[in-house]
């Protein structure tokens, strides 16, 4: 995904330190890996 620039290096290193994305984003995550959200996601009550 990194190499074919389907996303920015600004998304790519909130990913890497598990900061918020958009849900825009991880639409896009979910579509590349064929996951649905609750596969790539935890909520943490905080």
């Amino acid at each position: 995904m990194r190499k074919e620039n389907i996303m920015g290096s600004t998304v790519w290193g909130k990913l890497h330190r598990q900061e918020p994305v958009s849900l825009k984003v991880l639409g896009t995550v979910c579509g590349l890996l064929n996951k649905q959200p609750e596969d790539l996601i935890e909520f943490v009550n905080g």
